[in-house]
């Protein structure tokens, strides 16, 4: 596939969804793969929640100051890809590239730029809406690299560890 693996989520039917960075692709837990769709890059990681799969996307740049990035939640029906909605989500200004979810919660992280010494883990809820990207948050051993962070995982309630990199995050 184009672009390379962003990142992979299962749902609770076994089904695995790959995002590449302009295809996601559905498969069965063999890897038999059952449908591919072209998206608009840069699409990131992504989560199942809901019968639906919810991808973290950037179509600006990644890891530049505020005002480069316009990032977003894309959404799929999980059984055919179909295309759902789109979110706005401002206010991860270098770029959305990784998501997790934890229920309600929608966990979303970013782009870095070079020199940054921290990173925020962007938190919404399940109507897609902006609760808080705070200290409390943050991902206090970031480093700035390229391309970014490229994935999330949630466990016991709090954001804890970026694939992209394998940061802990406290919080």
């Amino acid at each position: 596939y184009p672009g390379h693996l962003q990142g992979v989520a299962v749902d609770g039917d076994g089904n695995i969804f790959w995002a590449f960075t302009t295809v996601l692709v559905k498969s069965d837990a063999a890897g038999h793969v059952d449908k591919t769709i072209d998206v608009a890059s840069h699409h990131g990681d992504l989560t199942c929640r809901d019968g639906q799969i919810l991808v973290a996307v950037n179509l600006g740049q990644f890891n530049q100051p505020a005002g480069k990035a316009d990032s977003w939640i894309y959404v799929y029906r999980a059984n055919d890809l179909g295309f759902v909605a789109k979110h706005p989500v401002p206010q991860v200004v270098h770029g959305a590239g990784g998501m997790a979810h934890d229920g309600d919660r929608l966990m979303v992280v970013g782009g870095l730029p070079i020199g940054t010494k921290e990173n925020y883990v962007y938190e919404y809820d399940q109507r897609y809406e902006f609760v808080r990207g705070d200290p409390g948050q943050r991902d206090s051993n970031a480093r700035s690299a390229r391309p970014g962070h490229s994935g999330a995982e949630i466990a016991h309630a709090r954001p804890i560890r970026d694939i992209g990199y394998g940061q802990h995050l406290s919080g």
